[in-house]
């Protein structure tokens, strides 16, 4: 039985594993994610945070969707979101999807 994420899950498409207990239990579990560089996303804007805000907020406003957080938590190199936007820095890169990117083909 394979684990299925929503297409605007980080996860979906991920490799499964399974893990078989010495007592038989199977557990199933989701491969880990590496994180992509940075210079293989290419930005789609950038967005001046001059007060803090919630990461879902920006994704609804740039993707339409609040659940692509990720995606500006991966480019961006940050791995808590709320950190992504709890601090004003200069500029937060919004990126476009690996699929879309030049360089995310590899």
């Amino acid at each position: 039985m394979a684990i299925l994420f929503p297409p605007n899950s980080r996860y979906a498409g991920a490799t499964t594993l399974t893990y078989v207990a010495p007592d038989g239990r199977v557990f199933q579990y989701v491969a880990r994610r590496v994180v992509p560089p940075p210079e293989r996303f290419t930005p789609l804007a950038r967005h001046r945070l001059d007060e803090p805000t919630r990461i879902d907020l920006l994704s609804e406003r740039y993707y339409g969707d609040s659940e692509l957080y990720w995606r500006i938590c991966d480019a961006n190199l940050v791995f808590w979101p709320p950190d992504a936007t709890a601090a004003p820095r200069q500029d937060l890169v919004i990126p476009m999807p690996l699929e879309f990117s030049k360089q995310g083909d590899g």
